[in-house]
């Protein structure tokens, strides 16, 4: 009778437990699904359809604390992304298509301060990265095409004054460069070709005063 009675009380368990983790004849995962580290704890847990992801995804470290949240979107090819640090502060935010960074993601520190912003795409840098000082204010802003450096690089003192600006062509400097001083006087000027020194570079003084020319060749 114990016997008879032990079994009908795992029945439950167990029918819940044949609804994970299926696959269909196609070899398709369907439904929900659930993955544990080697320690027992759960690694992710999400839903599939035709063994294409579908919904909210949760991902957790193997101490157990939220690691990430996926919402996947787009028949499975796209999802947003939060992703955080054990402390459960926002680490990380974007967008991933065919699993590649793409448009903008942000990254913050553990005091959920921003310190990065950063623009994809087909998982390559494609548009502005920028970086901010602890402060908030932005430390540089560097244009990016495919995966190359090509467009404005400016860097700006943690006063919001600029430091050096400059032009980079197909991953080299290239151009006019102007640097100053922290309280916004000059302190050189030059130009690039193919990231090398080229004709008259000058040097000023925090007075103002021009005191170095140099002619590169």
């Amino acid at each position: 009778m114990r016997i008879i009675f032990f079994i009908l009380f795992l029945l439950p368990f167990l029918s819940y437990g044949q609804l994970k983790n299926k696959i269909d004849s196609d070899n398709h995962k369907q439904g929900e699904w659930t993955q544990t580290y080697t320690n027992g704890s759960i690694k992710y847990e999400g839903q599939f359809k035709d063994g294409k992801p579908y919904g909210i995804f949760y991902y957790y470290y193997p101490t157990g604390q939220l690691k990430a949240k996926r919402n996947f979107f787009n028949d499975g090819k796209a999802s947003t992304a939060h992703i955080f640090y054990k402390n459960g502060y926002i680490k990380a935010s974007g967008i991933y298509v065919d699993e590649m960074k793409d448009s903008t993601w942000n990254y913050y520190s553990k005091d959920s301060t921003l310190l990065l912003k950063e623009q994809y795409s087909n998982g390559l840098f494609h548009g502005f990265v920028k970086t901010y000082y602890p402060n908030g204010l932005l430390y540089q802003i560097q244009i990016w095409v495919n995966g190359i450096k090509d467009g404005k690089f400016v860097q700006f003192f943690d006063n919001g004054n600029v430091k050096v600006e400059l032009v980079y062509k197909k991953g080299k400097r290239n151009g006019p460069v102007e640097a100053f001083y922290i309280d916004g006087s000059k302190s050189y000027v030059g130009f690039y070709n193919k990231d090398l020194r080229k004709g008259v570079w000058k040097y000023f003084s925090k007075t103002g005063e021009m005191d170095t020319i140099i002619k590169y060749k």
